[in-house]
């Protein structure tokens, strides 16, 4: 396994809403830059809360960790290996990843 950094590129994207976090690069410990999207989204993405109402649609959001367009994914063999269960952003916050 490798560290990997996402950087947002597309900050105006609608799907920045789902992320805990904006404007952050973040490292994470996996095997190449879909495994490092996944777990992005996995420790980075905002519960998904239905539409109040009976009738309200129901809209599912891409992450932007997900999306190649809005976030950048490459290899970093120069970046402290980040812990192996663990998301870290650039001012050092960790966030788990969940199973």
């Amino acid at each position: 396994m490798m560290a990997y950094r996402l950087t947002p590129i597309k900050l105006d994207h609608e799907s920045w809403k789902r992320s805990k976090i904006v404007k952050k690069t973040v490292w994470v410990l996996a095997h190449d830059c879909t495994d490092a999207r996944c777990k992005a989204k996995d420790a980075l993405e905002l519960e998904f809360r239905p539409p109040l109402g009976p009738y309200a649609p129901i809209v599912l959001q891409t992450s932007p960790w997900q999306l190649t367009d809005v976030t950048s994914c490459e290899a970093d063999a120069s970046a402290p290996l980040p812990p192996p269960d663990q998301v870290v952003s650039e001012d050092g916050t960790h966030w788990p990843v969940h199973p």
